[in-house]
């Protein structure tokens, strides 16, 4: 490269040099040398950081905080401070961290500097030309119940407000008290409500009396009423609801109930079963999932069917603290192979025609033989007759004797106090009774004429001795106040 060459590319690139530094704001001078541009250079360096995130509000409410110009300071230069310039001339002073200034009102276009301490400046961030003024009223902006917080609304104003209490204050949609939890700043406002939550998908609005409020703007002015302003309900709560029961196979005295939420209980008298013997006894555990204990065992679909679970509302909380909402017929799943006891066999044995022996499928118990009943040919309330009871087995001991021709059932109708040896209640059954009894002494009622000789002998008498049975048999039947055994055209057959 020949010397004129080198010449030209040095020329050249002073030349590029000299335009960058004007177009940072500096002035050079015609004839400037290579060493005065290092020191331009560097002087460029030192002030090529301006203030960022700029905010230009026309409006502001002086001494609030709200409104105004606002910036952030450069990060990591020293500098003296932040000079506000209009038309060249340096018109406020802001001190370095402050990042804010209220400008006067009018029509004016500000350039924001940085300052050093040798009086160098910054290029500058040059505002647009804004006409600027002072407000004192506000208004809402908007009303939010958020996600995590169902049991506050958070007000936001556009302006500067101050409230002493929630006085005036009412939220449509929900019949509660509103109180004034806080004031995170000049323009929020955080409402809770006194004993009530809000719940997903509801809608409310907010409401404000001014004539029984307690909120001012900066000015010491009221705030103006707010009249079915709505409320952004974001909310994810719904209150406890029944979701699934069920009775587990292998633990039929227990009830497993299913919430939508957890839930805490004081007392389980407001649940109740229907369609089963079985009552709850206590809580066992408590959540989303909560178990009881029953006051027995649940028989299988086949004896105890479609059983339902309510709940009559108290004692029972869920995890914000709010009642649980009562419910009914919730539908129970029985999966239990708890199998009841029933009768296994009934006999008149022939030893004792005035005896009746029941027995179950298992070990019983009662206190009373209420319930039980005798069908058929001679029926028996079994209620006052004395009885008997050794494990599975129950001994009635009847008024009079079974005729050896009647034709029995007993019957238990569910409503005495039989019940397993372990608590489990017994329900209604009827078992035909096996008539072993040999006995003739009492005629059984009927419907239709009979030859009461055959009725007594299962033959017609033949000898004066059987007449003189048959006889002793009607005097039997009439003795023991069994009238209604006769009927109309019984007749006995005379020995020829």
């Amino acid at each position: 490269m020949s010397i004129a060459t080198k010449l030209d590319y040095l020329n050249e690139t002073k030349a590029l040099i000299k335009t960058a530094i004007q177009g940072k704001g500096v002035t050079v001078p015609d004839g400037a040398t290579f060493r005065s541009y290092a020191g331009k250079i560097s002087g460029i360096v030192g002030v090529a950081v301006e203030v960022w995130n700029v905010t230009n509000s026309p409006m502001t409410n002086p001494g609030t905080g709200i409104g105004g110009i606002s910036w952030k300071d450069p990060v990591g230069v020293q500098f003296d401070h932040i000079g506000i310039y209009e038309n060249g001339a340096e018109t406020a002073q802001v001190t370095t961290g402050t990042g804010r200034w209220e400008p006067p009102e009018g029509e004016h276009q500000f350039t924001i500097k940085v300052v050093f301490e040798d009086g160098r400046t910054s290029v500058g961030y040059q505002l647009p030309q804004t006409t600027y003024y002072n407000r004192y009223d506000a208004v809402l902006a908007s009303a939010t119940v958020p996600l995590a917080g169902p049991l506050t609304v958070t007000l936001l104003f556009d302006n500067y407000v101050h409230a002493a209490s929630a006085a005036g204050i009412t939220i449509g949609g929900i019949a509660d008290g509103v109180q004034l939890l806080d004031q995170p700043d000049s323009r929020t406002i955080r409402l809770s409500l006194s004993s009530k939550i809000f719940v997903s998908g509801e809608s409310y609005t907010i409401n404000y009396n001014a004539a029984e409020g307690d909120i001012e703007l900066s000015d010491g002015s009221p705030l103006p009423s707010i009249s079915l302003f709505p409320v952004s309900n974001n909310s994810s709560y719904s209150p406890a609801s029944f979701v699934s029961a069920e009775i587990p196979a292998n633990q039929p005295s227990t009830l497993v109930l299913v919430m939508s939420r957890e839930i805490s209980i004081a007392s389980a008298g407001g649940f109740t079963l229907s369609n089963t013997s079985a009552q709850i006894r206590s809580v066992v555990s408590e959540g989303a999932t909560i178990e009881f204990e029953l006051t027995e065992p649940v028989d299988a679909p086949a004896v105890e069917s479609d059983i339902k679970l309510s709940f009559s509302g108290g004692g029972a909380a869920d995890d914000f603290g709010f009642a649980v909402p009562a419910f009914s017929n919730g539908e129970v799943d029985n999966y239990s192979t708890n199998q009841a006891l029933t009768a296994q066999s009934a006999e008149v044995p022939a030893s004792d025609p005035k005896l009746l022996i029941v027995v179950m499928t298992g070990a019983v118990q009662m206190t009373g033989g209420a319930g039980f009943s005798v069908t058929g040919t001679q029926p028996f309330d079994l209620s006052e007759c004395p009885y008997l009871t050794s494990d599975g087995t129950i001994k009635f001991v009847l008024p009079v004797e079974v005729n050896a021709t009647s034709a029995l059932a007993v019957e238990y109708d569910g409503s005495g106090t039989l019940k397993s040896a372990g608590g489990d209640t017994v329900h209604a059954f009827t078992k035909n009774v096996t008539n072993n009894s040999t006995s003739v002494s009492i005629i059984p009622g009927g419907s239709e004429p009979r030859n009461l000789g055959i009725v007594v002998l299962g033959r017609n008498p033949a000898t004066a001795a059987e007449v003189t049975q048959v006889f002793t048999s009607v005097h039997k039947t009439v003795a023991a106040g069994l009238y209604s055994n006769f009927v109309e055209g019984d007749s006995i057959i005379p020995v020829l």
